[in-house]
């Protein structure tokens, strides 16, 4: 009977745990969505609980769909990044978890960026200044709720969450370490000068140890819920955008690993530590010799939904009646018009955002609109805006890491030919699309095989992974999109700087 290998990635909406056999296909699987609190547009917050359940019922089904408990040999955890959780001296929540879209330390993060601090902080970390980290929203703790901020025993992740409940330890990986703004890039451990600055110290910390760090009993009063065998070992993993990396085989140099689900990202793995000048890209640790280079943008899909719903209400209304799906008939509207939108040029910052410039005010725009510009004109004109924006990202990335060949890339908006076709045009690169969507997942997986000596080597994953889309890019339209582009950047500089 064969093998059986458990992913499960913590998301912001949802946890979705997979069980992957040793070539990589996905057998069983079991999603449990939840709500995200946003009473106003800089609250962004969910209950940990609800996330700690969704876990557990995740594992479960997946528990009950396995012939036998026996085949299931290691659970490895994947999980969304920036969070903050805080917890009084009898492990009792202060607050809900703060997730990474939370913005109310905006102030501060702005502060911060422009000074001298900043910049070192940014070196010695490679987490850029932004108030979706922990170091901004701990900043902000204290000046904003200090009554909070000083009863406060420990500052943890949603990940560290759920460990502490199953497992009974407060350790983190490397990467969810990093994302916190505060982890020592050289040292692999918090930084001592910027926990002073925070006025913390490591004892309000869990323990930073590497991914493949396994070393976990699943506490007594979940043993009948989650009925694994003693043999079944438990990998702490990494964070979901580094594991994407690894889920996609997007690994080896020349590849770049793009990801558009509601939000997105664009990152290449090197074996060394590398930051920007200007402080535009994250880098963050996998393993001690590999590192994730990116940057992470609020606006993907979520953009095009927004566009859905607001400029083509009756056509999604019609598709509802013809029993076909909104975002096929949308994306359908947009292929009917030329490359460029003729013309219509968008700026997708309806939510601010990171990579590449780093402005939580940002804001979106249409340029060049003229009377005779359709519905058509301005859904294609969203789609290409938002591959516009990591195409930007690309080009900060490119410059620390070498020449990008190839592009492996995943999400809700790989189920569209048409914008995967538009987003190998924009970005001139052959783009593939792997089998499975869940590709944090399955990252999770490759680190666990690596974790229990299963496998020897990321570069394995290479034939695990297979792809299902294979696009070319279209020669004819490259000088149209360099055009296009071009101009993009220069409004934008306009615009934002």
């Amino acid at each position: 009977m064969e093998e059986l290998y458990i992913g499960t990635d913590i998301g912001t909406t949802s946890t979705k745990s997979v069980a992957f056999n040793k070539a990589g296909k996905a057998i069983y699987e079991s999603a449990v969505e939840y709500e995200l609190n946003t009473p106003n547009a800089y609250i962004a917050e969910q209950n940990p609980d609800e996330v700690l359940d969704a876990v557990v019922t995740t594992l479960r089904e997946v528990i009950l769909q396995v012939q036998d408990i026996s085949q299931i040999k290691l659970v490895s955890f994947s999980s969304a990044m920036h969070s903050l959780i805080c917890l009084d001296k009898n492990n009792e929540r202060l607050t809900e978890s703060i997730t990474w879209a939370d913005t109310r330390s905006y102030k501060i993060a702005e502060r911060l960026r422009s000074s001298s601090q900043g910049k070192e902080i940014y070196e010695r970390t490679g987490t850029p200044i932004h108030p979706m980290t922990p170091l901004t929203k701990i900043m902000w703790l204290n000046e904003e709720a200090n009554d909070i901020f000083k009863q406060t025993a420990k500052f943890i992740s949603i990940k560290e969450y759920v460990f502490y409940h199953l497992f009974g330890k407060y350790v983190v990986d490397y990467s969810i370490a990093a994302s916190n703004g505060f982890l020592n890039m050289k040292e692999l451990d918090w930084d001592e000068s910027i926990l002073r600055d925070l006025m913390i110290d490591k004892s309000h910390l869990s323990e930073v140890v590497s991914p493949t760090y396994k070393d976990f009993d699943l506490l007594e009063k979940w043993q009948e819920k989650l009925p694994f065998l003693t043999s079944t070992e438990f990998v702490i993993g990494s964070s979901d955008g580094v594991l994407a990396n690894i889920g996609m085989n997007a690994v080896k140099k020349g590849t770049v690993d793009v990801t558009i689900g509601t939000s997105g990202a664009a990152r290449i793995v090197h074996n060394k530590p590398l930051t920007d000048e200007k402080g535009r890209t994250f880098c963050y640790p996998l393993l001690e010799d590999h590192w994730t280079i990116g940057g992470p943008v609020n606006n993907g899909g979520i953009i095009l939904k927004w566009a859905k719903n607001e400029l083509a209400q009756s056509e999604s209304k019609k598709a509802a009646l013809e029993n076909e799906d909104a975002y096929t008939y949308v994306t359908r509207m947009a292929q009917s018009v030329s490359p460029g939108a003729d013309g219509v040029i968008f700026h997708p910052y309806l939510l601010g955002e990171r990579a590449p410039i780093w402005d939580a005010e940002a804001t979106g725009s249409f340029i060049g609109l003229q009377m005779h510009h359709k519905k058509a004109h301005l859904l294609r004109a969203v789609m290409e805006g938002i591959l516009f924006n990591l195409l930007e990202v690309l080009e900060l990335i490119e410059a620390q890491g070498g020449d990008i060949k190839r592009v492996y890339s995943s999400g809700g908006f790989a189920r569209s030919e048409t914008w995967r076709q538009m987003m190998a045009d924009i970005f001139q690169l052959h783009v593939s699309i792997p089998e499975s969507y869940e590709s944090s997942c399955f990252g999770a997986v490759v680190v666990g095989l690596l974790a229990t000596n299963r496998i020897d080597d990321l570069q394995e994953v290479s034939s695990m992974v297979h792809h299902t889309n294979e696009h070319i890019p279209n020669d004819d339209y490259a000088d149209v999109y360099q055009k296009v582009f071009d101009k993009y950047k220069k409004v934008r500089k306009a615009l934002h700087g």
